[in-house]
């Protein structure tokens, strides 16, 4: 029969060993964020968030000129089939001899 007290000793162990990995894995991101940021000059955090207002910019245009080109294509595709409707009634009158 396993010993119950060894059962419980290395259950323990477990736990303590994934919380202290769980820290140390913590500890390494935000001492590394500290050092990055920590390293980082005013002008520095200035041109990333410059870089980033840029990204976001270009995204947003990207966005609404996608939708402008796509409200476009409808309105042009609407546009070609009203004028074959006129062009065909037009071409149906020169038939039957009305010339408007």
């Amino acid at each position: 029969m396993p010993n119950r007290a060894n059962y419980r000793d290395k259950t323990v162990q477990e736990h303590a060993d994934a919380t202290l990995i769980t820290v140390g894995k913590v500890s390494t991101i935000v001492g590394g964020s500290t050092a990055f940021v920590g390293g980082l000059s005013a002008s520095d955090l200035a041109a990333f968030a410059g870089i980033a207002g840029m990204i976001v910019g270009l995204l947003i245009q990207w966005y609404y000129t996608r939708r402008k080109d796509r409200r476009e294509a409808a309105r042009d595709a609407e546009r070609g089939q009203r004028e074959a409707a006129e062009h065909a009634a037009r071409m149906e009158g020169y038939r039957n001899g009305r010339h408007d």
